[in-house]
């Protein structure tokens, strides 16, 4: 077994995996993905989580667009969003930007496959919470992936959900990869980050959902256009209705290199995630990882 394998949270070479994630039979416990029409969790939320209508006003404007997202993502942005505990104090670091490219994080020694490809810590952050159960770094098997994005359409029509489900039978998935980042407090400005590697069956699989995420966004105009991405055109990042009244808010982004479809969501406050440049600087470093395996970031 490599080292990827015994990493905690990652998943066996047998195909297994621990408690809470993707058994290898393709079914998925209770309580990761919700049931037809149930609320998505308190954990949507990043920070103390708000009483009342607050509450649910947040829930309503941050996971919905969120959730219609990440299903023409592939399934795969609706189950990063989910980040269990994403409520928790994450420390008082900040993120700092490397100033030169020998100051930046190294690749994760002893990782292979697609999981060395994930962006390694940055100073100033630390493991994020756990995603959906399956801890805060993990990586699945082909099969597992593609349960796990069927699995996450639970929450459309029935009708809907069929055509998505066979949609997705005709996109093949060899693999996975998850890991969460922590920065800050909400109070500080701090930001919390999911990256989702996926590995298509071949490069216009991989590009054409990006693609099609980014016209679906473009084409709602309830969402809001984010940051560009330097260096990385066909990368698009977009974030839910603005409200004046919310302080939290949340931005999710996609991009491909090669057959590697990158899902990026990261919460935080306004600032933390639009006016600071940290988000959009994290998943260029991310898509430029994917980019040049086995140097580093």
């Amino acid at each position: 077994m490599s080292d990827a394998d015994t990493t905690p949270g990652a998943a066996p070479a047998d195909g297994a995996i621990s408690p809470g994630a993707v058994p290898a039979d393709g079914a998925i416990s209770p309580g990761a993905v919700p049931a037809d029409g149930t609320t998505l969790p308190e954990a949507v939320t990043p920070g103390t989580r708000p009483p009342g209508d607050r509450r649910r006003r947040l829930l309503t404007r941050v996971a919905v667009p969120v959730l219609l997202l990440g299903v023409v993502a592939g399934g795969v942005g609706y189950t990063v969003v989910r980040v269990e505990g994403a409520d928790r104090d994450a420390g008082a670091a900040r993120y700092k930007f490397p100033d030169t490219p020998r100051d930046r994080p190294a690749r994760d020694k002893g990782r292979t496959g697609l999981k060395a490809s994930l962006l390694p810590m940055p100073e100033g952050y630390r493991a994020g919470p756990d995603i959906a159960g399956f801890g805060a770094d993990t990586e699945l098997s082909g099969r597992q992936a593609a349960a796990l994005r069927k699995q996450s359409l639970r929450p459309l029509p029935l009708k809907e959900r069929r055509r998505l489900e066979g949609e997705f039978d005709r996109q093949e998935i060899k693999g996975m990869a998850m890991r969460s980042y922590a920065s800050g407090n909400r109070a500080d400005g701090g930001i919390v980050v999911t990256i989702s590697l996926s590995r298509m069956g071949n490069r216009q699989a991989a590009r054409q959902i990006s693609r099609f995420q980014s016209r679906f966004a473009e084409a709602m105009t309830v969402f809001r256009k984010g940051p560009k991405i330097k260096g990385h055109k066909d990368a698009g990042c977009f974030l839910p209705p603005a409200d004046k009244e919310e302080k939290l808010d949340i931005m999710v982004c996609s991009g491909y290199s090669g057959d590697v479809l990158v899902s990026f969501t990261a919460y935080g406050t306004k600032d933390g995630l639009v006016s600071s440049g940290e988000p959009a600087e994290l998943m260029r470093e991310q898509l430029d990882a994917v980019e040049s395996p086995g140097e580093a970031v």
